[in-house]
């Protein structure tokens, strides 16, 4: 059988016929077979990105880590070569108008985020900053006629890594702090089928959609995969993981939500907005909607994986919730950072949720809290404040060899580039009431 296809995208339902010579009168065999011309299905991919600390595995598919002992957060440069993170995806949960609760991931077995793009992963020198790049559906696209409908909603992601050099010894800072983050922003938009698709009518409303990330962190212990459950800060929006043992308490990973780049409109026009904290007191935070640690051996390893009713289930709980006493065992953390609004089909907005990935080998929390704090657009000195202290560190640094400014959050036009341009709007807006920074959009 050969089936040759155009340049166009096309769809064709035909079937195969075998001839019955059995003698016996049986009939003829149809086996129907659907043929599609198109760029629609990606391929899964995998890679590895890095800086001077860390690797971490990134797919199309939005995992992370991918259960590779060696790229989950794996201190490359400690002795004891930790991986802080076995699995983790972003997580999509929702009701099917025809069936039961849903939840797209793509950790442990459960492979339902579909890639639609290649994996992109991108350097930009000036920025010292990598940028991972994906989009993905949040359930499996099966060939048409299946009798579903199209996925609605698309996930963008980028996932930016830094890696900036050490400071210099009489700055008395550490410059090197943002090489332990990674910073992911999450965003969902309505995607239109294929012009071949097959499908049945469509929703009169599509079904109220949360968005959030799942991760199995396994903070290096000396029981194996055992650790405590960290804690909740409020605050920061942050839940940890901390490592278990006599000789690894010290090493933690913990997940932030931050509030992505959104615009507004205000006297002066319209204006851009990121990371909104108290240097700006009238926007007040987006409320992070659920951090749940929860116990691996009664949420992950029953089913060899998430159960979609039990993790829709934990997503739509709003608050805290510690499962179990908080002795030492393995944990994993699902948080839900964005709930979407149900609404007529089809959907107009698009909604963005931003994280920040931490890992620490300290052996207090300070760190922790320290690399949370600092992702601030504008603050380029990374003590965790966007003040006058951020214009002088980038003067010293652009004219008069002083350490090093964290250059993606001093790219305040987002030209790719930290130049005097972006220290004077930063300057502007601290002493005129200019435009507040923003971080660049690479």
């Amino acid at each position: 059988l050969i089936i040759t296809g155009g340049s166009e995208e096309a769809f064709w339902v035909d079937s195969v016929r075998i001839q019955s010579n059995d003698q016996a009168g049986n009939d003829d065999i149809y086996v129907p077979m659907h043929v599609i011309v198109s760029d629609l299905y990606q391929e899964v991919e995998f890679s590895e990105v890095g800086n001077p600390t860390y690797y971490l595995g990134v797919s199309n598919t939005g995992n992370l880590a991918n259960t590779n002992d060696t790229l989950g957060f794996y201190l490359h440069q400690d002795p004891n070569q930790p991986n802080f993170l076995y699995d983790g995806s972003p997580i999509m949960g929702f009701i099917n108008p025809d069936y039961d609760s849903l939840v797209g991931r793509y950790i442990f077995d459960d492979e339902f985020l579909v890639p639609a793009t290649e994996l992109s992963v991108d350097t930009f020198p000036q920025l010292k900053t990598i940028v991972v790049k994906k989009e993905f559906w949040p359930v499996r696209i099966q060939i048409p006629p299946a009798d579903q409908y199209w996925p609605w909603w698309k996930i963008k992601e980028k996932l930016y890594i830094f890696y900036s050099e050490e400071g210099k010894p009489e700055s008395g800072r550490d410059n090197k702090n943002e090489q332990y983050i990674a910073l992911e922003v999450l965003t969902v938009f309505y995607d239109e089928p294929p012009d071949w698709w097959v499908e049945v009518t469509p929703p009169d409303s599509i079904p109220e959609t949360y968005l959030g990330m799942a991760l199995d962190i396994d903070c290096i212990s000396d029981s194996g995969a055992w650790n405590y459950p960290g804690n909740y800060d409020e605050p920061r929006r942050m839940t940890s993981i901390q490592g278990y043992g006599e000789t690894n308490e010290k090493y933690r990973m913990a997940i932030a939500q931050k509030d992505p780049c959104y615009d507004t409109l205000s006297g002066e026009g319209q204006i851009t907005y990121c990371w909104r904290d108290n240097h700006n007191p009238a926007f007040e935070k987006e409320p992070v909607y659920a951090m749940h640690i929860l116990r691996n051996d009664s949420v992950v390893y029953p089913a060899g994986g998430y159960v979609d009713e039990e993790l829709y289930r934990w997503m739509s709980t709003p608050g805290h919730i510690l499962q179990g006493d908080g002795s030492p065992t393995d944990y994993n953390i699902v948080t839900t950072g964005k709930v979407i609004p149900a609404q007529s089909f089809p959907p107009s907005d698009t909604y963005s949720v931003a994280y920040v990935l931490v890992v620490s080998d300290e052996e207090n929390i300070e760190k922790l809290n320290d690399c949370v704090d600092m992702v601030k657009c504008g603050n380029v000195n990374r003590d965790g404040q966007v003040t006058i202290a951020d214009v002088v560190y980038f003067i010293n640094y652009l004219f008069r060899g002083g350490p090093e400014i964290w250059r993606y959050m001093g790219d305040d036009n987002g030209d790719g580039v930290s130049s005097i341009t972006d220290c004077v709007s930063l300057l502007g807006y601290l002493l005129k009431g200019g435009p507040p920074p923003t971080c660049s959009s690479l």
